[in-house]
């Protein structure tokens, strides 16, 4: 018996909400699991494979108030967060 596993991909950018500026290097982060990532040059993060289920969202940089989102990941799509 084959089982399918579903994911998806959280991407998004993170920009400072006063200027507009991306955030360089911020972590983005399921809590409660290894999946994570950091920004690249332009504020930009991708996460993958995320496997079917609720999660916090956490948003992390130096100087700045840390910021959550839940999320519930329901089938194989992609799915878009921003965060300023």
């Amino acid at each position: 018996m084959l089982t399918h596993l579903f994911s998806a991909t959280i991407t998004g950018n993170i920009s400072d909400n006063q200027n507009g500026l991306p955030l360089i290097g911020a972590s983005v982060y399921l809590k409660g699991t290894s999946l994570g990532a950091t920004t690249d040059e332009f504020g930009q993060y991708f996460i993958m494979p995320v496997p079917i289920g609720k999660y916090t969202l956490i948003v992390k940089y130096l100087g700045y108030e840390d910021l959550m989102q839940e999320i519930n990941v329901k089938e194989d799509i992609k799915i878009k967060f921003d965060f300023s």
